[in-house]
């Protein structure tokens, strides 16, 4: 049962149609705003506004989609989320779980979306490996225990241990424990595999032992650790897969709960009953009033907010000594009971997110809202006189949207636009510099940053997103009221799509009431449920759930349970070209590219391949020829035989530059004819192959990512082997796809010294620094402030980790610089705070700026706060 909470007051929904309410969908959409309008609005006492008027229902039937024509995303695999791997766990062995898991990414807003992309490195292996034996061990402690779990005496009768282990009794309970586990039915073969095992190590070590070896094998295996959704030939559609009972429940089940299939969801999948719409909404409906689903959803709201984000921003201490990771926490805590009492509990209009006054607070966080008085946890209303409506008035919002000092509309702005009403915000054009320096500052903020749009270079982008950050300027970096900005008045207006707004309420209304908010949720619960960025003909899909979304009212459930029911969440597309023996000869199938739509046909048995546009590689040329959104992205070049290297520049590559004269290279010559063999500097910039790369460190790929552990190994260990001095290097610092080099920097003994250092030494430097993600900014900050603390001035790393201790690079010789991510950006435009501050992007665009004064390269970033990166300069050193 559901734990019993203090009564919020927000009002309960209205549960029948006003009178008279226009039945078509425009009519539907324009009685709606009018509603909002009307209802939405403060009362005099300043208490909790009431949610906007029910939107007609209509009819109970769905809007057909049959005659919509759309392809979902292709069938594929997808790796359990960590949440979804500790339920698991969880419920197979009922052992919760409590350490390391492999990371999650975030990819277009969700982890659901980046576990389609990834698979296991090899550190994630070792660490769901050790899961798995830990859990095993915990779930079999003895005899007893086992037993107790197989159903059955398994050992050999102690009168006659010849005998051997009962291998009935294990085959039994192998076939059940995998078919739980793998969420499917499991062929013989499968479980005989699994009953050998038991038996071969029974024989050796003992059937408790034997069993936690099975247990462990199974929950390492891909079927346990990933989830198919592959489907079956459709019977109408040829080019689309329908999921099957038992892809379609566990699709339901992590999609709802983040947790496998409950008994009654597989005995319904083990009978074929999914197939069926209506039962596939009752398993909805049941599940969404569990704790679990609780949990599951408010991850997709806390996701959609990027609320994650609110433990880390922190604020400067003498401008704000209220800031605490306690203040923070209750941040959270606010934003997430909204969203559970008006989704969840209370199945209201989720437009009443953007408008309600009530709140849920704690000692901290009233004080920060001026209630007076207040001492407890739970539900109150706001203040009157603040302005601050829902959500986007809520200090968690502003604190997360702002810097470290100050507001900023621009930030605050861009997630209105892009996050709730999920429209682009172009790239700034090519050579804008977006930093407000030299901008007169002695008026309010507003003021500086109209003088910066009146620039209409800058103008473009800041009309998108200033105006709907205006009207939160009454309210600072952690969301306090505030009447003055630098001493003078504020002018909180804005205006959204031409309709005028006035302070953070109105806001509030002005977007709850764009039809834009509607469908935006409905594109991104799709994204999140179905784990995949919607392409052109996923169009449709998005289109019907918001028509659900306004036929129900606006209420978060009835969208979730529209989707389930959808095609968009009940099929697959089949692979692009591939075998078309279900289909006649001729037939054709929609497919897409991530540069179009297209068709591919069924010639000869097998399908001809999509004639979508295809995503060549990307060139430097001003396009965006992969189609990813991105103009030339290719960083460098290598030219003249590998000796010179050119550089991306105004859609042209540069002129081929290389030292002059030559630079000396570990390599027995003597390059630069001073007469001394391998006379290096301090810094070398060498290219280093691909396949030489690999050979360090086989998980590092220098064609994909190259900000991660192993390229960190795997750069260390080949500059370490180059010889000359050589201790260790940065890098990859920029790759040549085309000749599949990487370039590094490789540091002898007066640039760099290595040390091993422990993570507990780190975290006293900056907490953050986390042991399981090493390789992230929080890190650099711990490293670069440890090596300072030994008076090396900073360092990078980690060259190689384990875990509990980090090898790091001091840089003694290295100087520090405050500069902003603009410049940055300016140099590669993937380089964008805060999103890639520590990419690929970030890591050429710091050697770029380096070079540019007179540095061997550079790295960082060492510190981040305000769009500002400290980064460190390495000068070549003499030889």
């Amino acid at each position: 049962m559901r734990e019993a909470r203090p009564r919020s007051p927000l009002p309960p929904r209205a549960r029948s149609a006003p009178p008279g309410a226009p039945p078509g969908s425009a009519a539907r959409r324009a009685f709606a705003v009018a509603a909002l309008a009307a209802a939405c609005g403060a009362d005099p006492a300043g208490r909790a506004l009431k949610a906007p008027e029910a939107v007609t229902p209509g009819d109970s039937a769905a809007p057909a989609e049959a005659a919509v024509r759309f392809s979902p995303p292709a069938a594929r695999l997808l790796r359990l989320t960590d949440p979804q791997l500790r339920n698991a766990y969880d419920d197979l062995l009922g052992v919760r779980w409590e350490g390391a898991l492999p990371l999650d990414y975030d990819l277009h807003g969700y982890i659901t979306v980046g576990a389609s992309e990834v698979s296991f490195a090899p550190y994630d292996l070792e660490l769901v490996e050790a899961a798995a034996w830990s859990l095993a061990e915990a779930a079999v402690p003895d005899a007893a225990a086992r037993d107790a779990r197989l159903g059955c005496a398994v050992a050999a009768p102690p009168t006659d241990p010849a005998l051997g282990p009962d291998l009935a009794c294990a085959r039994a309970w192998a076939a059940r424990f995998t078919a739980e586990a793998w969420r499917r039915p499991v062929e013989v073969d499968e479980v005989e595999a699994l009953v050998a095992l038991f038996d071969e190590v029974a024989d050796a070590a003992g059937p408790t032992l034997a069993a936690r070896a099975v247990i462990a094998a199974t929950l390492l295996a891909p079927d346990f650790l990933f989830r198919a959704e592959l489907g079956a030939p459709h019977p109408s559609d040829p080019g689309r897969r329908r999921l099957s009972d038992h892809e379609l429940a566990v699709r339901l089940a992590f999609f709802v709960t983040d947790a496998p299939p409950d008994a009654e969801l597989r005995a319904d999948a083990d009978a074929g009953r999914l197939q069926d719409r209506a039962a596939v909404r009752a398993h909805a409906e049941r599940l969404l009033d569990t704790p679990r689903a609780r949990e599951a959803l408010t991850r997709f709201f806390a996701e959609t907010l990027d609320l994650a984000r609110i433990a880390t921003v922190e604020k400067d201490p003498v401008l704000f000594p209220e800031d605490s990771p306690a203040l923070r926490a209750a941040m959270r805590a606010e934003l997430e009971a909204l969203f559970q009492e008006v989704a969840l509990d209370s199945d209201l209009d989720l437009r009443t997110l953007l408008t309600t006054e009530a709140t849920w607070v704690d000692p901290l966080l009233a004080q920060v809202y001026e209630l007076d008085g207040w001492s407890g946890t739970g539900w109150t209303t706001l203040p009157p006189g603040q302005d601050r409506g829902g959500l986007l008035g809520r200090a968690g919002f502003l604190a997360l949207n702002a810097a470290s000092t100050r507001t900023s509309p621009t930030h605050r702005g861009k997630f209105v636009r892009t996050r709730l009403l999920c429209q682009d915000i172009p790239p700034p054009p090519e050579g804008v510099v977006a930093s407000l320096e030299g901008v007169d500052s002695s008026g309010t903020l507003r003021d500086t940053l109209e003088q910066h749009m009146s620039d209409p270079a800058c103008s473009s982008c800041h009309l998108l997103m200033d105006p709907l950050g205006f009207p939160l300027e009454h309210f600072d970096a952690i969301g306090r009221w505030r009447e003055l900005d630098n001493g003078l008045p504020i002018d909180a207006s804005g205006e959204l799509s031409g309709v005028a707004i006035d302070g953070g309420a109105a806001l509030g209304r002005v977007v709850a009431a764009d039809p834009a908010f509607g469908a935006c949720m409905s594109r991104q619960l799709l994204r999140h449920a179905t784990a995949g960025l919607e392409g052109s003909l996923q169009e449709p899909a998005v289109d019907a759930l918001t028509a659900h979304l306004e036929a129900g009212g606006h209420r978060f459930q009835a969208l979730v349970l529209a989707l389930v029911e959808s095609e968009a969440f009940r099929t697959a597309s089949a692979p692009i070209s591939g075998a078309c023996a279900d289909a006649d000869e001729g037939a054709t199938r929609a497919c897409e590219t991530a540069c179009g739509a297209g068709v591919e046909v069924c010639v000869d048995g097998a399908w001809s391949g999509c004639d979508a546009p295809p995503a060549p590689r990307e060139a430097c040329d001003g396009v965006d020829n992969d189609c990813d959104g991105v103009v030339d992205e290719v960083p460098l070049r290598s030219c003249d035989g590998g000796a010179g290297v050119q550089v991306c520049e105004g859609a042209d590559w540069s002129t081929c530059a290389r030292p002059a004269p030559a630079a000396e290279v570990c390599d027995g010559a003597d390059n630069d004819e001073n007469g001394l063999v391998d006379d290096v500097p301090d810094v070398v910039l060498t290219p280093f192959t691909f396949a030489a790369l690999r050979a360090a460190h086989e998980a590092c790929e220098p064609a994909g990512d190259t900000v991660t552990g192993p390229c960190n190994a795997a750069t260390n260990r080949a500059c370490a082997a180059s010889g000359c001095g050589a201790v260790t290097g940065l890098g990859p610092l920029g790759v040549d796809l085309g000749d599949d080099l990487a370039g590094l920097a490789c540091l002898n003994g007066d640039a760099a010294q290595v040390f091993t250092v422990s993570f507990a030494a780190l975290q006293a430097q900056h907490p953050w620094c986390d042991p399981a993600s090493p390789v992230s900014a929080d890190c650099n900050a711990s490293i670069g402030r440890w090596c300072a603390a030994q008076g090396l001035t900073t360092g990078f790393g980690p060259l190689e980790h384990g875990a509990d201790i980090a090898i790091v690079a001091c840089t003694p010789t290295a100087s520090t610089h405050t500069i902003s991510y603009d410049e940055l950006t300016a140099l590669q435009p993937d380089c964008v705070w805060p999103e890639t501050r520590n990419g690929a992007a970030c890591k050429l665009a710091i050697h770029q700026w380096c070079a540019a004064g007179g540095a061997a390269t550079g790295h960082g970033p060492l510190e981040n706060w305000d769009n500002l990166a400290v980064v460190a300069c390495l000068p070549p050193g003499a030889p």
